[in-house]
């Protein structure tokens, strides 16, 4: 399952964004083993948000069912994840593109 948590569209954050239309951030940084990311999102618009995450080697460990998020912030925890020790690159894809983040697990 995926936590969420949502705030209203008005948010500030949203409103300072400029061209793109999604602003991640994944934390905390570094993650401890065994312990679920979270992550912050922000979206222009609604969107259908996809999930997946690759270990450093690039073989795909993990991906979330497409996820139909509202205009605004959103607080997502990736509670199934729990991932060991290493490197993993975190994708996530939208109708308007692709965008990749480091995740380091010590």
């Amino acid at each position: 399952a995926l936590a969420a948590e949502q705030t209203p569209t008005d948010n500030q954050a949203c409103q300072a964004l400029q061209d793109g239309p999604l602003l991640l951030e994944v934390f905390p940084v570094p993650l401890s083993e065994g312990q679920a990311p979270k992550i912050r999102v922000i979206l222009r618009k609604a969107e259908e948000l996809r999930i997946s995450c690759y270990s450093a080697t690039g073989q795909l460990v993990y991906t979330y069912s497409p996820l139909q998020l509202e205009e605004g912030y959103h607080l997502l925890e990736l509670d199934k994840f729990r991932p060991n020790a290493g490197l993993y690159h975190l994708q996530f894809e939208t109708d308007r593109g692709i965008e990749m983040r480091n995740l380091v697990v010590e």
